[in-house]
């Protein structure tokens, strides 16, 4: 059982756990590893630290304050990280996914390309990454929203 952020385990019996419905049942403390520590206003989840911006900026300037807080734009590796990303947004915000132009490629601020399919067409609407509850999307780079760092 999970209490807090610790595992709850029953006491051991002579080397076996027992089960037991007692009302009476004492329980040991065992400390849960929930991967990384996070400092105030990061939320965690795995071995990263995530950061929800309460204020609005460009892409650009997005991306600076995340270096200035030794991070950078959100890199989503899979679909459970954006699930879990996107089960608490209720704005958009931005992620570190950019092109150069309209004609090339995606890619992270890393410069490595996406694993992830994204479902959005190709358009000339905008070369920065923009993520809201349900979808991803293409965005005028200029465009104030939110952003999510990571470390």
């Amino acid at each position: 059982m999970v209490f807090q952020g610790r595992l709850l385990e029953p006491p051991l019996d002579n080397g076996t756990q027992e089960n037991s419905t007692s009302k009476n049942m004492t329980l040991k403390e065992k400390p849960l590893n929930t991967g990384k520590e996070c400092k105030s206003k990061w939320s965690c989840c795995g071995q990263k630290c995530y950061y929800f911006s309460d204020e609005l900026t460009n892409f650009e300037e997005s991306k600076k304050i995340c270096k200035e807080m030794n991070s950078m734009l959100l890199k989503i590796k899979d679909h459970e990280e954006l699930n879990f990303i996107q089960s608490g947004l209720s704005y958009f915000y931005w992620i570190g996914l950019s092109r150069k132009g309209t004609r090339n490629q995606w890619t992270w601020e890393d410069n490595s390309k996406p694993s992830l399919k994204f479902d959005w067409k190709e358009s000339n609407k905008g070369n920065c990454a923009s993520i809201t509850a349900t979808k991803m999307s293409p965005a005028d780079c200029s465009r104030s929203m939110h952003f999510i760092c990571e470390k």
